[in-house]
């Protein structure tokens, strides 16, 4: 079913007056992309907005986490500043990364809070893991425990959070094949908690039936994330992913595509460039040349993203 189809049916219909951070389905409007901040932490925020915006990205996906460039300790003061440095080079901060894992840990309530006083729509949030103790379903039904608590905190307080599925680098990761994200979702409103998915990842972990989980997961796509990875291959051990640059590795891009506009997923995008960007020795560059360098690489791959969306 179609997000279309789940409003037809009135399943979302009894959910408050949130709404998916979405695009309007079949506009010509362009895909609304930020960049995910992670490889930029030695930037302070002006550099990081100044950085951003010269790459032509239309906002950041800034992460408010532990060695983050907002922690979690310091959001009242330090988010506003973000989104002020951001805003005043014309960019978006519609979406954060955090680790928040559960509606009661400490600081949750006040970045969720901070965060959607200050016009964020959308964050992610931490990873979960199974309890192999109590064994695979209960642990999925633990889990759909702490995901219906945290969907009613975000509808109380107003923001959408989104979970992103991950090549499972170790086995107790919820969300490597996406059917157990399905599980804990299932009966949840997307509309106040559902899926960034990363079609990087989805085929890292299921190489053949990728787009099942994609098909599974669409109507609680909220968010998508966008990079590209290839296999390292050492002989005498299984393959292991690694990052790319876009267009360089093994996602079918037109594939994707052509998937996401017939399950009609419409939603924001967030850019993540996690290949080594910078060598050691460019890393101990003076600032203006490391940020040059930055720049153009950077550029190029929000360049590639903007192209091939364009072009589909």
């Amino acid at each position: 079913m179609t997000r279309r189809d789940l409003l037809k049916t009135g399943i979302l219909a009894s959910a408050g007056a949130l709404a998916l951070p979405t695009l309007a389905q079949g506009s010509n409007k362009k895909m609304q992309m930020s960049f995910f901040s992670k490889p930029l932490h030695w930037m302070d925020y002006e550099q990081l907005a100044d950085c951003l915006a010269a790459i032509g990205v239309d906002g950041i996906d800034l992460t408010v986490r532990p060695k983050g460039h907002v922690l979690p300790e310091n959001v009242r003061t330090d988010l506003p500043r973000a989104i002020k440095a951001a805003q005043s080079r014309g960019l978006k901060v519609n979406m954060i990364v955090t680790a928040i894992q559960s509606a009661d840990e400490e600081h949750a309530q006040t970045v969720l809070k901070t965060a959607a006083d200050h016009g964020v729509k959308l964050y992610r949030m931490g990873y979960l893991r199974y309890d192999y103790k109590d064994g695979i379903v209960r642990s999925l039904d633990n889990l759909k425990k702490t995901m219906e608590s945290l969907a009613a905190l975000n509808q109380k307080i107003g923001i959408v959070g989104g979970y992103q599925n991950h090549y499972a680098w170790k086995p107790e990761l919820l969300g490597g094949p996406l059917w157990d994200l399905h599980y804990v979702l299932k009966d949840i409103d997307p509309r106040v908690l559902g899926s960034q998915f990363d079609v990087r990842h989805a085929i890292a972990e299921s190489p053949s039936s990728w787009s099942n989980g994609l098909r599974l997961i669409a109507p609680w796509i909220n968010s998508i994330c966008l990079k590209d990875f290839d296999f390292k291959d050492e002989r005498g051990k299984l393959p292991m992913p690694r990052q790319v640059p876009a267009g360089e590795g093994l996602v079918p891009w037109q594939q994707y595509i052509d998937l996401l506009k017939e399950l009609r997923v419409d939603v924001p995008a967030t850019i993540h460039l996690e290949w080594e960007m910078l060598s050691k020795e460019e890393k101990s560059l003076p600032v203006e040349k490391k940020t040059k360098l930055t720049i153009e690489r950077c550029a190029k791959e929000c360049a590639f993203h903007r192209r091939i969306f364009a072009q589909a």
